[in-house]
Parts: structure tokens; sequence; C-alpha cells
């Protein structure tokens, strides 16, 4: 039995620490009422079906116009002087920041405002020239999934009302021959640069983005790449070990105004947790690390340029690297699959999901 008036479960979650909370009498960290998607990171629904057959490759545009930003961003912090860091930062304020104005009205107030990058792919590409695909959620693999209203609260936050449905689909895209969601480059350009921020090795940007995600492997991929804390933490119960974990990953992303918790992008947002989300975050903060390590103040001109070529692009599509569902949650792939097989799996890397 679940008590509102104190975010409490009168019992323990019979999953135990399992379920992602080192209080077992909590439920999402005792915010039932705003458990939602800060940042705006949405869902995709990539698959191949007679809506998305017949998209172009956009690889061009969007490699044009992230090259603009860049040598934009160059300029200033050129002018103004900055070092590599300032130039960085500069460059996710023009992509990877919030769009204002771009959230869902909610009972709560507006919510899950969009990535920059998100709102300019959504806005400038043409849906009449096969440049992007805007599913509403009727039409997306979720569709058989309820609107739960004022339950969803204790649900699917994602599911409240039609509204909220629908801003949780981003468009689909299709770069280099890859279908994949809007909110990839979202991922891409915001939790990329926090990982470059916080200076993540490869494997904690991995274990990072299992926690926002909220798979339950996250905190001993944590420990796996932080073996000096994991012996000194070796006696601890696991309460006091999840709860260390939780903390160091919230300062990641509260320097950037988000207060996190562990499944907050994805299994106690949306029920879905993405690993194809998560290679965009690792490859979104490679992005940075080039950006970073090009620039130097008194360049006459910017050796650096963005290419899709880069980086792992099958890798962010959630046919090529399926996501892990909430057993709650419906996924009804019956529909417009155009009797084509499924892509075939690609070996598992970092980042990726398990076969």
């Amino acid at each position: 039995m679940y008590d509102p008036a104190i975010g409490r479960w009168m019992e323990e979650d019979p999953e135990g620490f399992a379920a992602g909370d080192s209080n077992l009498y909590r439920y999402v960290n005792n915010r039932p009422t705003v458990k939602t998607d800060p940042s705006g990171l949405r869902e995709a629904d990539d698959r191949l079906t007679a809506r998305t057959n017949s998209l172009v490759d956009v690889s061009q545009i969007l490699e044009n116009y992230v090259n603009r930003v860049i040598q934009q961003s160059w300029r200033e912090a050129q002018d103004a002087r900055q070092n590599a860091g300032g130039f960085a930062r500069r460059v996710y304020d023009q992509l990877g920041a919030d769009q204002p104005g771009s959230e869902v009205s909610t009972p709560i107030g507006k919510k899950s405002p969009i990535a920059k990058i998100g709102v300019w792919l959504d806005t400038n590409l043409n849906v009449a020239q096969n440049q992007i695909v805007k599913l509403t959620f009727a039409q997306s693999r979720y569709r058989d999934n309820k609107l739960q209203g004022v339950w969803a609260a204790l649900g699917i936050p994602w599911l409240y009302n039609q509204a909220t449905a629908d801003h949780g689909i981003a468009p689909t895209i299709k770069i280099k021959n890859t279908l994949m969601g809007t909110d990839k480059w979202e991922h891409f350009f915001q939790q990329g640069y926090w990982g470059f921020d916080a200076g993540l090795s490869r494997q904690d940007a991995h274990a990072y983005g299992l926690w926002l995600e909220g798979d339950r492997s996250a905190r001993g991929h944590f420990f796996e790449a932080h073996p000096d804390i994991q012996r000194r933490m070796a006696n601890q119960t696991p309460w006091v070990r999840h709860d260390f974990v939780d903390q160091y990953y919230q300062k990641i992303s509260a320097k950037f105004g988000v207060t996190s918790w562990y499944g907050i992008y994805g299994n106690y947002s949306t029920g879905i947790v993405s690993h194809a989300d998560i290679n965009a975050n690792i490859a979104g903060q490679a992005f940075y690390e080039k950006l970073f390590n090009a620039y130097q103040l008194g360049q006459t001109s910017y050796p650096f340029s963005f290419s899709v070529n880069d980086y792992p692009i099958q890798r962010f599509n959630e046919q090529n690297v399926p996501n892990t569902f909430s057993p709650n949650l419906i996924v009804n792939d019956n529909e417009g699959g155009m009797g084509l097989p499924p892509p075939a799996r690609l070996p598992v890397e970092l980042g990726g999901a398990p076969p």
C-alpha cells in the first residue's frame, strides 16, 4: 500500500535494493509528483515502417548546421579570449542546453524541455521532403499503453495525458543510412557534454548512462570503473554503497541545474532503458573532447569539423541495440513492419546492450 502524503510505500519494495533506491520504503526517491524527465530527452520509435521507409538521409544538413555553430562559437571564444573550456561550453549552450519554451504543460507545471538541437531538427527538417517523420503517440510502438491521468504519478509519468505522451515521442530521421530518433542528438550534445565536463572515463561514462537510464547494473559498473572506491567500501552495506553512487552521479547534472536520480531518463520516467541513448552520450563526450583538444587561443582558423562518420551511428538505432523495457510497459511492433526482417544485431561493445 502506498501513502501519497509521505511519498512512501507502507511495505518494503519486494525487489529490494535492485529496484534502484537505498531506501526500501521509498518510491522514486520521495518524488512521486515530479518524477519526470527534466531535460526533455524523449523516446524514439526508429523501426523501418511504411512511414519511415521513404526518409532521405539528412547527415549533410546536420553536419552543416553543427559546423556553423562550431565556427561561430570559435570566433566568439577567440574574440573573448576564452580558453578551450569556454569554447566547448559555448558550443554546448547552442546545441545541448535546454530550449526555453519547449516544455509540455502538466498539473504540476511545465516539464520536460527539449535540448536545442532537438528543437532545431524538429523545426528545420521538412516533413513534405521526407527529411523527418513526426509520429504521434498513437502511431508509435507504445500506443497500446493507456493514458493514466493522475495515476501516472505512481506509474509512468510519460503517460499522464495525450499531450505528455505525444511530447515524449521524438521524430525519426535518417543519418548515415541509419534510422534514429532526434532524441539521440539531444543525448549526444547534452549528456555528452556533462560527461566531458566531469572528465569521466569511458567506463565511468557507460556506468553514468546506465544510472541515468535506470539499469540495475549501473552501480556495479560504477565500482568496476573505480576499483579504489570499491576496495574502500567493500565492508559497507548495500544501502551505503548505493547512496554513495547516487550522490556521485547527482553532482554531475546538478552543475547544469538538473536534479537527477537513478532512472530519471528511462526506467522511472518512461519505463524504457535505452542503450542506444547511452551510446549517444558516450559518442557526444568524444565529440567535446575532440572539440576541446583542437582549440588554441590565438588560432587564425579552427581545424576541427563535425562529421557523422566519426561516430558509431548504427549504435544510435534502438533496433540494432534493443531497449530494456519495464514489465509495466506494452510494446507493440506488429504495426507497419513492412514484412522486413529486423536489423542484424551488432556485436556487443561498450555502451551496447548484452545479447
